[in-house]
């Protein structure tokens, strides 16, 4: 049973920061309930956010917390600032919803769900730096159960990256970055051509050539959704999406009651906002393809793609995601969109802009943790010696490849 919204005294705690001028409150918040308490702080803070990042919007953290099933979703950290006789929250931290045992020790998580593309925390812009460091001298105080802390998927080129890292140093913490790898994105261009110029030759036809085939079969029609003005909008996503092979790799948002609550939820808050971004591709009435982004302020974030199975040989993803790329440039407002996936991603040789991530593993006070991260990069490196040294033995040279499809 979750608990009644006063336990929230009972779970908080106060840290005091004396080479600052403000007192920080750091308040855990795991339930619907203490979340709606702390709701309207959330928006302001979101209001007064650093850097835009999809991810640590109140949209998306508050449908996760409410609706991700099976302890799988969120809890949040917020830190709140006292000064001048007032109150304001000054960042939020999104965790797992509780820490995990890893080789023997023990590890708190920023939020890796799966459905979540970024754990770095949503910032104050004017307390960053202070919000940053009391936030992580609560995680590292040593009363609390895990040795080391994980922010997952951290933006290197982002603001929060640095602001965690100088509080790592601030303490004399160990960090260490650890599973760096690069995002397709899309920078907004000049103009499209521009965007259709920086494609491979190969990619270009194969436009050309999806787009001639469409239009030979029908009325061809390419719709942007900005808000929640067509109330079908959520449910024929997930119609469309269950249609596929995704429903039986159990993978389509449908598949799972919990999952598309969340979405729905997702669309109707974000849609209030103006904040959607769904670019769906029909033949005549017949949706082809539709694709599920997100926008916080100049940035779009791709979520989900949906595809018609049985219209597969009109390439209706490709059709989508150029013409995602044409509809990106004719909005002054946004300059990139992300595509919240690495280079494995099926837009990656179409989005040929790149970003870096990384997740970032620092040492709290317990001396497990600080053991855990002085042997980690040595034993990291051992590891990549070992694998070279096998990749180019006479014995790995002799077994047979699989071939590439």
């Amino acid at each position: 049973m979750a608990p009644p919204a006063t336990a929230k005294a009972t779970i908080g705690a106060r840290l005091e920061t004396p080479d600052v001028p403000s007192r920080f409150e750091i308040v855990p918040v795991s339930t619907p309930e203490q979340l709606a308490e702390h709701a309207p702080e959330l928006w302001r803070l979101h209001e007064q956010r650093l850097e835009d990042d999809f991810y640590a919007a109140p949209a998306f953290l508050g449908a996760l917390l409410r609706h991700a099933p099976g302890g799988r979703g969120v809890a949040l950290l917020l830190a709140y600032r006292h000064a001048a006789g007032t109150r304001e929250l000054a960042a939020c931290a999104p965790l797992a919803p509780a820490p995990e045992r890893v080789h023997g020790v023990t590890v708190m998580r920023s939020c890796d769900h799966n459905y979540s593309a970024s754990g770095a925390p949503l910032l104050h812009r004017e307390h960053a730096a202070q919000a940053t460091r009391a936030l992580w001298r609560w995680l590292r105080d040593d009363r609390r159960p895990w040795s080391s802390v994980c922010w997952r998927r951290v933006g290197l080129a982002s603001l929060a990256w640095r602001h965690l890292c100088e509080a790592f140093d601030a303490e004399g913490d160990r960090w260490w970055l650890r599973d760096a790898f690069e995002r397709p994105v899309l920078v907004r261009r000049a103009g499209f051509e521009e965007y259709l110029a920086a494609l491979s030759a190969k990619r270009r036809a194969s436009y050309r050539a999806a787009r001639r085939r469409a239009e030979a079969a029908g009325d061809l029609r390419v719709l942007l959704h900005r808000s929640r003005r067509d109330p079908d909008l959520p449910h024929r996503f997930l119609r469309l999406e269950a249609s596929g092979w995704k429903s039986a790799a159990a993978t389509a948002l449908a598949c799972e009651p919990a999952s598309a609550a969340f979405f729905r939820e997702l669309v109707a808050v974000a849609g209030r906002r103006n904040e959607l971004f769904f670019v769906e591709v029909r033949l005549g009435e017949q949706p082809l393809s539709l694709t599920a982004n997100f926008v916080d302020g100049r940035r779009a974030y791709g979520f989900k793609i949906a595809v018609a199975h049985a219209a597969r040989r009109l390439a209706p993803g490709i059709l989508n995601v150029i013409e995602t790329a044409r509809l990106l440039h004719e909005d002054p407002l946004l300059e990139l969109l992300d595509s919240s996936s690495d280079e494995r991603a099926f837009v990656a040789p179409y989005w040929p802009d790149r970003l870096r991530y990384g997740d970032v593993l620092a040492a709290t006070k317990r001396f497990s943790g600080r053991v855990l991260l002085g042997f980690a990069p040595v034993a990291r490196s051992a590891r990549e010696r070992v694998r070279r040294w096998l990749e180019g033995s006479p014995a790995a040279a002799a077994r047979p490849r699989a071939a590439s499809s």
